[in-house]
């Protein structure tokens, strides 16, 4: 999987002449929120949990610094899902509620709102299913639970049983 990062990497460096990637990182050049972003998603994909972690920090600081609500949003998301990973749940929760904020100010209502799903799975996780359960009904109207990944299905599953909502309830017919 490394193999592939750096391909990957190598061929945005080719696209962009050189002027991009890693090679402005190591001469000590600041990379933009999306590079830093890309950069955490193929260390999480080569299941580098430190890496990633590190890179998506990068994005976040360099969207705050940007004003970029999109990427702030995007990299809190990343961020929270990594430390719930790490039954850090506190942290996870903070990023993210930061998360469905800064999507919320950017128009990213899905995004918003699956960042709202982990905020319940860390409420759960912290002894506070009242605050879980209240987070629930407004994401079956929203018809974002379509946009659920298999461990996100999974969670919500868990969830509903745990918090006794027939998971039918939640899940819009299709």
């Amino acid at each position: 999987m490394r193999l592939l990062l750096y391909i990957c990497i190598g061929i945005g460096l080719v696209l962009c002449g050189g002027s991009c990637g890693s090679s402005r990182e190591g001469r000590g050049m600041s990379l933009s929120a999306g590079e830093y972003y890309d950069l955490g998603r193929y260390a999480r994909l080569d299941e580098d949990w430190e890496g990633a972690v590190g890179y998506f920090e990068k994005a976040l600081s360099a969207a705050e610094r940007a004003g970029n609500d999109y990427y702030r949003g995007y990299a809190c998301q990343q961020l929270s899902a990594l430390w719930a990973i790490a039954s850090e749940y506190r942290k996870a929760l903070d990023y993210a509620r930061s998360a469905a904020s800064a999507l919320e100010a950017c128009g990213e209502t899905a995004g918003a709102l699956l960042s709202r799903l982990d905020m319940a799975w860390c409420h759960f996780q912290l002894g506070d299913p009242e605050s879980a359960r209240a987070l629930l009904p407004p994401l079956r109207a929203s018809g974002v639970l379509s946009l659920l990944d298999s461990p996100q299905a999974a969670r919500l599953s868990q969830l509903a049983s745990a918090l006794g909502f027939p998971l039918e309830e939640l899940v819009p017919a299709h």
